[in-house]
This record gives structure tokens, C-alpha cells and sequence, in this order.
């Protein structure tokens, strides 16, 4: 016997996550959030699966089940987080970098499978992705054409564009706290490394980095925030400890790196 009546709906869903982007949000928020979302998937995944509203638009009792989870990393950033996603029985798609800049193929591995998707024998009324990439906006308008739903969840700023084009949108604050199962008071003891036992790293190492930075982000297109570790790991300095430099996140040492130069600026996504 289980909770749901014979009369309940089954909803199949896809599930994409477009790591390299959440994790780097996320990372800059706090590495600790970072953490528990990149090594304990089962976790979330769960309460998506259990917990998330259905909003294919059936009524009753509903039902959903993630028949397809893809998970799109690259690999030479993240490999390490590779098998807890595949314990979690996610299909893990590498994405390696494929110009001189970092930059991957994962939004069109993406969009590809999605559309791929859409043609298979068995109906998947729902697609779930988990990135922040407002790119894939004509991804989302394609599927409702098509009489799917989306869900997008973005951990900080979100498009409105983006926004419009999903039917449900999961805010970051609610999968930290009901999917990730981290509270405010959790956060606050999450072990960090203690500030003062932290040496500020040199102004010579600052300005180097700053320099690298501002080779790295060439025009026109600059650099994308999940491509910034891997140019910061080529100093030795950095890769010495796990607290940033003593910054304790990827955006404030990059916001240190930014100010050290006039001709280096964030931009915001739109």
C-alpha cells in the first residue's frame, strides 16, 4: 500500500542541471550551500520529486516521477563531484572546455536532449532545469508550444524574461532551505575557516591575479563566473587552502581582483 489513491495522476518529468552555472551561484553565496547541493543530490532530488507542487495543470492527486535526470559538468572543474551524481542514478554528461577561454557546450547539450526529449515514445509533461542561464528562454517558449511545463530554479538574480517563459519558479531561499535542508542557523554554524587565522595573501599575488583576470576576459565576450576557479587554481597560492584567499567566496575575491584594475568591471546578467 502507499499514500496516493488509486485515482492519482502519474506526471513524468526531465530534469536537467546545468551544474557548472548553479554551483558557481551558489559558491559565491556561500561554499557550504555549494557543497551540500554538488555532494548530496539524492537529497534534492527526493524532494523535487515528492515534495515540489505538480504544475502540469492536472487536478486531484498528482503524482511526479523524474524519469530522465542529466546532470552537464565540466569535467575538468568538477569531476570530483561526478559520482555523487551518479549514485543519485543521474546520467552525467561531460562538457569540456572546447575554446581557449573555458568555454563549454552545455547550453546546446542541453537544449538538444530537451528537444530529443520531446520526440521519445513515453510523454514528459514537465522539464525542471536547474540553471540561472537566461539563454535558455526560446528553450522554454519551444516547450510550452509544444503543451509541457517548465520549472526553472536560479539561485541569485533571475531574468524576467526567463521568468515569464517558465510556469513555476523555485526560488533559491526555498531550495536551500526544504531542498538542501539548510536553515539560517545552519549557515551561520556551517563550518567555515576562522578569518583571523587566515593571512591576507600579498598585494603582489592580488595584482598578478588581477592581471591574469583581466587576459582571461577578453573581449567581446568577457568571462563566464563558472570559468573564474579555474584561472584563479593556476597560482599556487590559491590552491594552497579552501577559504578564497581568505575572502571565503569566489565573488568577493573577484570583486577584490576587479577593483585593482580600471579597465575590469562585474556585469551583471540581464
Amino acid at each position: 500500500m502507499n499514500g496516493h489513491s488509486a485515482q492519482s495522476v502519474l506526471v513524468h518529468a526531465a530534469l536537467l542541471v546545468d551544474f557548472d552555472n548553479l554551483y558557481s551561484a551558489l559558491v559565491q553565496q556561500d561554499s557550504y550551500v555549494a557543497n551540500q547541493f554538488a555532494t548530496n543530490p539524492g537529497r534534492w532530488l527526493a524532494w523535487l520529486e515528492e515534495h515540489v507542487p505538480v504544475f502540469a495543470g492536472c487536478s486531484g492527486d498528482c503524482r511526479r516521477r523524474i524519469l530522465v535526470r542529466r546532470c552537464y559538468l565540466n569535467p575538468q572543474a568538477y569531476a570530483h563531484f561526478r559520482p555523487y551524481f551518479i549514485r543519485s542514478a543521474f546520467e552525467v554528461i561531460d562538457c569540456p572546455p572546447l575554446t581557449a577561454r573555458g568555454k563549454t557546450s552545455t547550453d546546446i547539450h542541453m537544449v538538444m536532449d530537451a528537444l530529443d526529449v520531446l520526440s521519445q515514445p513515453t510523454t514528459v509533461q514537465e522539464f525542471i532545469v536547474l540553471s540561472g542561464d537566461a539563454d535558455f528562454t526560446p528553450l522554454l517558449l519551444r516547450l510550452r508550444k509544444h503543451g509541457r511545463y517548465s520549472a526553472v530554479l536560479s539561485a541569485g538574480y533571475v531574468s524576467p524574461a526567463y521568468k515569464a517563459s517558465c510556469d513555476y519558479l523555485i526560488s533559491q531561499e526555498v531550495f536551500i532551505r526544504d531542498g538542501l535542508g539548510i536553515s539560517e542557523q545552519d549557515e551561520e554554524v556551517a563550518p567555515h575557516p576562522p578569518e583571523p587565522t587566515v593571512g591576507r595573501p600579498s598585494e603582489a599575488l592580488l595584482n598578478r591575479m588581477a592581471a591574469r583576470l583581466h587576459a582571461a576576459a577578453v573581449l567581446p565576450d568577457g568571462i563566464e563566473a563558472s570559468e573564474l576557479p579555474e584561472v584563479y587554481k593556476e597560482f599556487p597560492e590559491f590552491r594552497l587552502g579552501n577559504h578564497w584567499l581568505g575572502f571565503f567566496s569566489l565573488r568577493r575575491l573577484t570583486e577584490a581582483l576587479v577593483t585593482r584594475r580600471n579597465d575590469l568591471v562585474i556585469v551583471e546578467e540581464d
